[in-house]
């Protein structure tokens, strides 16, 4: 600047690339997003796979049984599939800034290709039921309801002992990333600290194959091939013992894609007592679109020496079907943790 000053400082350029990609392990409550019909919609949004999902209570009620084979793509270890990433910070007249690039594969997996088959101990009967499938579009609703009639008529005695297999191959999708972040301290307001971080995300085309029946359906998962993940927060410490933090969300971290993004609320209290040794910790996740939300309560105690001692818990409020209240989000749950330093 003309004083002297130095507009920007503290510049520092990170640098990593990561040679193997190793998908992520779904969580057991996360495969019933891939499992339950009946919360199909949760994670991704099919008119052929809801029409298919209405034979399951018609098969189940005849005796058939439902299994599901989840697999995740495999991706050779090559220059190709390599990822790398690249970050620059820097303070700029008060402002903590950072920019961020990354090229590789999402952790958020969707289901890339969908197939059906059937099992009976009695070859005939596995023929003449596999002949009925084939000879049906299970994606037309018409075609279903005439299979249902099948089912709860002339066939139904033949599905006691079938096994309808529904196979999903989960792929992570292939993504290049720029993103900012921003904070600073808002003098003017007290030292309110603010920050901001944005972040365009550009993927593949996205394309799910089903093989429903006599037809193989080709569904768009998404009708853009880019998409922006924003949040925003402001914090403050009101006394010595008590600190709040309020933060808006665009896009959740298990959410992918341009339709998929919903809109959320954080807040958090700390509170502080006897001298800092015990920390009340209050947070609430609220999503505005399905009015589901998080609780998670905390104590963290260091009364005694080199000792730390947490319990907490996480509940769950929210519609079968919200984004909160789905099985596919995890159970209520304590826990408590001790840390020991020597």
């Amino acid at each position: 600047s003309d004083d002297g000053e130095l507009l920007f400082d503290e510049l520092a350029l990170s640098l990593v690339a990561i040679p193997f990609f190793q998908p992520s392990w779904l969580p057991k409550s996360g495969r019933a997003a891939f499992t339950d019909p009946s919360l199909m919609d949760v994670q991704f949004d099919s008119q052929a796979l809801r029409t298919m999902a209405r034979l399951n209570d018609a098969f189940a009620n005849a005796g058939g049984s439902l299994e599901y084979d989840l697999l995740s793509e495999r991706l050779q270890a090559s220059a190709e599939n390599m990822q790398y990433g690249a970050r620059l910070t820097m303070n700029a007249v008060g402002v903590n800034i950072g920019l961020s690039f990354f090229s590789g594969f999402s952790d958020i997996v969707y289901p890339d290709d969908i197939g059906i088959s059937l099992g009976h101990p009695d070859p005939e009967t596995a023929a003449l039921q596999e002949g009925i499938m084939l000879n049906n579009n299970l994606a037309d609703s018409e075609e279903v309801d005439n299979l249902i009639g099948l089912i709860e008529g002339p066939i139904g005695e033949t599905l006691q002992e079938t096994s309808v297999t529904t196979k999903i191959v989960l792929k992570n999708p292939r993504i290049h990333m720029l993103g900012a972040d921003l904070s600073t301290s808002l003098d003017a307001l007290g030292g309110i600290g603010f920050w901001a971080e944005a972040a365009v995300f550009f993927h593949e085309k996205l394309v799910r194959d089903i093989q429903a029946g006599s037809e193989a359906v080709e569904e768009l998962v998404d009708p853009n091939t880019a998409f922006v993940k924003l949040t925003a927060g402001l914090d403050y410490t009101i006394a010595k013992w008590w600190y709040v933090n309020a933060q808006y969300m665009h896009g959740f971290v298990d959410e992918f894609g341009s339709e998929r993004l919903k809109d959320y609320i954080v807040a958090v209290n700390d509170f502080k007592f006897f001298a800092d040794k015990l920390l009340v910790r209050l947070v609430l996740m609220h999503q505005f679109q399905d009015g589901s939300a998080v609780v998670y309560p905390q104590l963290t105690s260091t009364f005694f020496e080199n000792t730390e001692l947490t319990l907490g818990g996480m509940v769950y409020l929210g519609e079968k079907l919200s984004k909160f209240g789905t099985p596919a989000a995890g159970a209520n749950l304590v826990f408590a943790r001790a840390r020991f330093a020597f």
